[in-house]
C-alpha cells in the first residue's frame, strides 16, 4: 500500500532494474484499472472489510466472560474498518460501502453500487467514533500494538483534515482535525492527551 502510493508521488521511485511494468506505470501516473498492483490494493482492502463486517456482526453473538473484550474487540473491527474505508475513499473516491458479511454464491449477489464518498466519510466517523469509546487508552504487553482510544481519535483527526480539504472541502472540520489533535497530544506538546503521544 505504502510502496504503490509512494510511486505516484516523488518519495520513491522503482530504480533502473524495477521492469515491472504495473510499477513503472504507476511511478509515472500511467496506471489503468488493469494494473495488478491497483486491482491487489482493491481486493485486499475488501477481504478486510470482508472479514472486520463478519467480526462487528458475530461478536455480539457470542458470550464472553467478560463482556469488555467483547465490546473491544467490536472496537477494534470498527476501527479497522474505519480504516480501510479510509484508504479506500482516498484512492479510489466514491466506492462500495458494504457494512455486513456478504455469502451469497453468484457473482451477482456481490454487485454493489458506488457509494457517494461523502457518505462513505460519515461512516469512518461514525466507526471511529464508536471505536473509540470502548477501546483502552493503552495495553501491556503481549497486546502492545492493538487500536487504542487514542489512535481511534488520532485516525478521526486526519479524516476530519482530509474531509476539510477537496474534493469535499467541508472546512468546518478543520476545527474538528485541530480539537482531535490537542486530545490525543500529551501536554509537553500544546495538548491534554493522556495517550502518550508526542510530535
Amino acid at each position: 500500500f505504502n510502496t504503490g502510493l509512494n510511486f505516484m508521488c516523488d518519495d520513491e521511485f522503482p530504480g533502473p532494474g524495477a521492469t515491472n511494468p504495473d510499477v513503472r506505470s504507476m511511478a509515472n501516473l500511467l496506471h489503468t484499472s488493469t494494473n495488478l498492483r491497483v486491482y491487489e490494493l482493491w481486493q485486499q482492502h475488501y477481504a478486510a472489510v470482508y472479514k472486520a463486517n463478519i467480526a462487528i456482526e458475530k461478536l455480539p453473538t457470542i458470550t464472553f466472560a467478560d463482556v469488555t473484550v467483547r465490546d473491544r474487540l467490536i472496537g477494534e473491527s470498527k476501527f479497522l474498518l474505519a480504516l480501510y474505508y479510509f484508504n479506500l475513499v482516498r484512492l479510489f473516491g466514491d466506492v462500495p460501502l458494504i457494512l455486513e458479511a456478504k455469502d451469497g454464491v453468484k457473482a451477482s449477489d456481490y454487485f454493489v453500487e458506488r457509494t457517494p464518498s461523502a457518505l462513505v466519510y460519515e461512516q469512518i466517523e461514525t466507526d471511529l467514533k464508536e471505536a473509540a469509546e470502548v477501546l483502552p487508552v493503552s495495553y501491556t504487553a503481549p497486546n502492545i500494538g492493538r487500536a487504542t482510544q487514542g489512535a481511534a481519535k488520532a485516525l478521526l483527526a486526519k479524516v476530519y483534515l482530509t474531509k476539510a480539504s477537496l474534493p469535499l472541502n467541508l472546512t468546518q472540520h478543520y476545527a474538528d482535525a485541530v480539537r482531535l489533535a490537542e486530545e490525543v497530544l500529551s501536554p509537553a506538546e500544546g495538548g491534554t492527551g493522556k495517550y502518550g503521544y508526542a510530535l
